[in-house]
C-alpha cells in the first residue's frame, strides 16, 4: 500500500522523466491583496498575489534541491547571481563594470 509520501514523489519523477507538468500544477489562484492607505474603490489600490498548488511548489523545491548540486559542480550558470548561495546583485554590478570597461579600453572610446 503507498502512503501520500510515496505518491507525491512518484508523481514529481514521472514528471522530471517525461519532462511534463500537469496543467493544474501550473494554474494559480490570483488574490487581491489591499495595499495600506489606499482607496478600495481603485483598481491600482490592489497587489495581485499568485498562490500555486501545493504539490507544484513542493516539486518545483525537490526539483531546486536535485539540480542545485550539480550545476554549481559543473559551472553550468556562470552568470547568474540571484538565487544562489554566496552570490549577490552586487558581485554582478562588479562583473557588468568590468566588462564596460575591458571594452572602452579595447576600443578607446
Amino acid at each position: 500500500m503507498c502512503n501520500s509520501r510515496q505518491i507525491i514523489k512518484g508523481n514529481g519523477n514521472a514528471a522530471f522523466l517525461l519532462q511534463y507538468v500537469p496543467s493544474y500544477w501550473k494554474a494559480a489562484e490570483v488574490i487581491m491583496i489591499p495595499k495600506p492607505g489606499q482607496s478600495a474603490t481603485e483598481i491600482t489600490s490592489y497587489r495581485p498575489i499568485s498562490l500555486l498548488p501545493a504539490l507544484s511548489k513542493l516539486f518545483e523545491k525537490l526539483l531546486l534541491k536535485t539540480l542545485k548540486p550539480i550545476l554549481d559542480e559543473k559551472q553550468i550558470v556562470t552568470h547568474q547571481f540571484g538565487f544562489r548561495n554566496n552570490h549577490s546583485t552586487i558581485e554582478q554590478v562588479y562583473r557588468v563594470t568590468k566588462l564596460i570597461e575591458k571594452t572602452l579600453e579595447e576600443k578607446h572610446v
